[in-house]
């Protein structure tokens, strides 16, 4: 699939643009949902992601929520890259979506920081994530 092979490759946006047409065109699947919202995190779009994310919580949280982090996802090296180049409280949280919804990196989960975040809207959508998962985290053990 095109849209997997662009994302593979880095290119986001051109990712993005396909996934939102398979979408479109109703060739849906978590996978296909997952990796769009690491193309808007990547993007910047996160308002977008955020509303998604919290539909899809809502609606089907397995989903979004698999607890198996997938092989090859490219959420490690770019949340590395936000770290570096991004230190502030939006690319923490972007880390932290990256973190969630790519690749299901738990243990890496700073959320404490984020709901101290001066940035009221990072404390609202954490709280509101976080009480999916943990609701999904617990259902799971």
């Amino acid at each position: 699939m095109l849209a997997n092979q662009r994302f593979l490759s880095g290119h986001y946006d051109e990712a993005l643009s396909l996934y939102n047409q398979l979408i479109e065109s109703g060739d849906v699947n978590s996978k296909i949902l997952r990796r769009r919202l690491v193309c808007e995190i990547v993007a910047g779009s996160i308002e977008r992601a955020v509303a998604e994310a919290l539909e899809m919580l809502h609606t089907k949280p397995e989903d979004l929520l698999q607890f198996v982090p997938s092989d090859d996802c490219p959420c490690n090296e770019l949340i590395h890259f936000i770290s570096r180049n991004e230190p502030n409280e939006i690319g923490k949280f972007r880390q932290f979506l990256l973190s969630l919804f790519g690749c299901l990196s738990i243990e890496k989960l700073n959320s404490q920081d984020l709901l101290l975040s001066q940035n009221e809207k990072i404390r609202q959508w954490t709280k509101e994530i976080l009480q999916y998962v943990k609701v999904q985290l617990c259902l799971e053990n």
